[in-house]
């Protein structure tokens, strides 16, 4: 039975304004060098034969499978596999640069090797380039080239291109909202290809009635697809929903991830989920909120 759980409506609440995710609204995420190519067996470092294999080992060292998880091994292999001209291994060692996972924090050598790698064709690297000219990340400043880059990656389909428009074309640099209907194609395409960032401001567009009719079904149906995908923004709005419907218990591992993924708003309601649940029920929710996060990374 809940001892002391006070509900307020969804829309009123558990309605977040922009200002609340910093100074360009609700920014999208670097894309993270976690992610690149089906699931291989790790390779033995003394039969490493090419910059393939060592990219490989480079990422069962990053995701710590088969072998014991170290972002300085990963980098190192990586490194290896990038001095050789793989594509792959420069775009996931950029954004370690960009990190500081495993290496020196340094944006202006993850920009050198995201831009090389886009240079020679790799798909996400000249996606996250304009991203980086946009935001002036690594580089100098430079969101109409930046924003070109976007454009023509965006036309490709390419989904972290179509999200990254969406926030440019939807928010003001003070993280002011834009007129939303340019911005909305984009962001619903981003969203249909899975792009977990999208599936959220999606979601909040839908609930606000901001550029799109405001719905009671449509916002919940895009932060659970959020949800899933891993953006903590979904998280904190689909366990909200379930806190109000259905108590602590069901809601607690939503609203967990999204405080786990620093949605501040998120703070509150975690500490009200746990004064309301066993030691039993925190430790079950906290088993399955680590299910769902290894859900997501796979």
């Amino acid at each position: 039975m809940l001892k002391n759980i006070s509900i307020f409506g969804f829309f009123g609440i558990f309605t977040i304004l922009p200002s609340s995710f910093g100074s360009s609204g609700r920014p999208t995420p670097l894309p993270s060098g976690s992610v690149s190519a089906v699931n291989t067996p790790p390779l033995d470092p003394q039969k490493i034969q090419n910059a393939e294999d060592q990219f490989r080992l480079g990422r069962a060292y990053y995701r710590g499978e088969g072998v014991t998880q170290s972002y300085e091994q990963a980098g190192y292999w990586y490194r290896k596999a990038a001095d050789q001209g793989n594509l792959k291994a420069m775009y996931n060692l950029g954004t370690m640069y960009l990190e500081g996972k495993g290496t020196k924090k340094s944006e202006k050598e993850g920009y050198a090797l995201i831009h090389e790698a886009a240079e020679k064709g790799d798909p996400r690297a000249k996606s996250l380039s304009g991203i980086l000219l946009c935001r002036g990340t690594g580089v100098e400043k430079n969101t109409t080239e930046g924003l070109k880059i976007l454009r023509a990656a965006a036309k490709g389909g390419d989904p972290v291109a179509l999200s990254q428009l969406g926030q440019q074309l939807l928010y003001n640099p003070d993280g002011g909202l834009r007129d939303p209907k340019e911005a909305i194609p984009y962001l619903q395409k981003a969203a249909e290809a899975g792009n977990p960032w999208a599936c959220g401001t999606l979601g909040m567009l839908y609930r606000d009635g901001t550029g799109l009719q405001r719905d009671t079904n449509q916002p919940f149906i895009w932060f659970n697809k959020g949800a899933q995908l891993g953006d903590p923004y979904s998280q904190f709005a689909y366990g909200s929903k379930l806190l109000a419907e259905k108590g602590p218990v069901q809601s607690y591992p939503w609203i967990k991830l999204a405080a786990d993924g620093n949605c501040a708003a998120a703070k509150g309601p975690l500490m009200e989920c746990q004064s309301n649940m066993t030691p039993e029920e925190i430790f079950q929710g906290d088993a399955e909120a680590e299910k769902i996060q290894k859900s997501y990374h796979q």
